[in-house]
């Protein structure tokens, strides 16, 4: 498994980051996608706000991604 996780210092604006997803998101050929706000961390505040996340079955995969 391959997964590239994208980590934002704060919260992005809802509407602009859904145009974003909306126009980007499909066209990437991955097997997940997730994101969303990072609420903790077991040490401390949490070095980032938010964060997006592909997945790839394998380096294959990714590569065609």
């Amino acid at each position: 498994m391959v997964r590239a996780i994208i980590q934002y210092e704060t919260e992005p604006d809802a509407e602009r980051y859904a145009r974003h997803l909306a126009e980007f998101v499909p066209h990437v050929a991955c097997s997940a996608f997730r994101h969303g706000p990072i609420f903790g961390s077991p040490f401390g505040e949490p070095s980032a706000r938010y964060y997006a996340e592909f997945e790839w079955d394998d380096m294959d995969a990714f590569k065609a991604g």
